[in-house]
């Protein structure tokens, strides 16, 4: 499997080389080829974030996979015509496809935690000394919590984090450790509308559906919650240039370090 990387993707007029980083992550099957890549490129562009801009592209997971599960059910069906349309046939096929789902999912649930802990290598080479805001939506917002729960965050300066239709566990203990690696907050995008996230194959709760729990750094509140009505999964993705300035009010604005 191919190894993660950081995708440039666009640089704002007004930064400078002391100016932010942005890291866009996607989720499950986002950007499965080139031609998702190149449209992700330009969706990511198209929110006008202030800064350098990048898309981490860590193959999770192909739509292809999938397909291929049912054409090798349908060359066995073509040979048993009359067992095709069976109901036992057609429940056998939901079936297979379904745990074939579901264990690509968890497979990638891991492997999102794998990249989690290999990113930092990558934005040293582009962001050290610099402010990094990390945006991960669905898995990627998985990578952004092993990142900064486990990660080796030496020369990185972390500041703000969005969660967009997150599937990170809800009920993780390390919230608060997380938070307090981030010099800004943690903004977490849910939506109740969210069904996707509400079939995951362990039917865990996700931070996607659910609001996080506050965490107070030095007196102040850090993570803030906005709940979107009537968006579901994907458009948190698909709809990315739209939502991000209203979840996140500083995308727009330039940042520099010390």
């Amino acid at each position: 499997m191919p190894s993660a990387r950081l995708v440039p993707v666009s640089t704002s007029p007004s930064t400078d080389g002391a100016g932010r980083v942005n890291v866009f992550i996607h989720g499950y099957r986002a950007m499965a080829s080139e031609v998702e890549v190149e449209k992700a490129r330009a969706r990511v562009a198209a929110t006008g974030a202030a800064g350098e801009s990048y898309l981490l592209d860590w193959t999770a997971g192909r739509w292809r996979d999938a397909a291929a599960v049912t054409a090798v059910r349908a060359a066995y069906k073509a040979r048993k015509v009359r067992y095709a349309l069976s109901p036992l046939s057609l429940l056998l096929d939901a079936g297979l496809i379904g745990a074939h789902e579901a264990a690509q999912f968890k497979w990638m649930e891991g492997r999102s935690e794998r990249v989690g802990l290999e990113l930092p290598d990558l934005l040293r080479e582009v962001a050290t000394g610099r402010p990094i805001n990390l945006i991960g939506h669905s898995l990627g917002a998985r990578v952004v919590h092993r990142l900064l729960a486990e990660g080796d965050l030496s020369r990185l300066w972390f500041n703000d984090a969005v969660l967009l239709a997150g599937a990170a566990d809800l009920n993780a203990e390390d919230w608060p450790d997380c938070v307090a690696r981030l010099g800004g907050r943690l903004y977490n995008v849910y939506s109740r509308d969210d069904r996707i996230l509400q079939i995951t194959p362990d039917l865990r709760r996700r931070v996607g559906r659910h609001p996080l729990p506050q965490v107070m750094v030095d007196g102040e509140e850090r993570v803030v919650n906005h709940r979107l009505k009537g968006v579901g999964h994907v458009q948190h993705w698909t709809r990315l240039p739209e939502l991000l300035s209203e979840v996140w009010p500083a995308c727009c604005e330039e940042s520099h370090g010390d």
